[in-house]
């Protein structure tokens, strides 16, 4: 498990991202159980702290299989962006 904190706040935990793409994209780096990447049958969870996160216009966040993604509820983790095409 890890957190995603907006960027600029005072947080309390020791490892996070600032942006959701950014975490997603280092799955590899969090989603582990020592140096073993975590079985199939296990999953992770990518915690969103409540805040807004802009995504850039070439940005998405790629879903995976086996993660969930929590945010604290609606109207208090906001993620927003546009994408183009397919």
């Amino acid at each position: 498990m890890t957190w995603v904190v907006p960027d600029g706040s005072d947080s309390e935990y020791d490892d996070y991202y600032t942006s959701p793409v950014d975490a997603m994209n280092h799955l590899a780096d969090w989603c582990t159980l020592g140096d073993v990447i975590v079985p199939v049958s296990a999953r992770c969870t990518l915690m969103i702290a409540p805040g807004t996160y802009d995504l850039g216009a070439d940005q998405q966040i790629i879903m995976h299989e086996k993660v969930d993604i929590i945010g604290m509820g609606v109207g208090s983790t906001i993620i927003r962006g546009f994408v183009k095409g397919s």
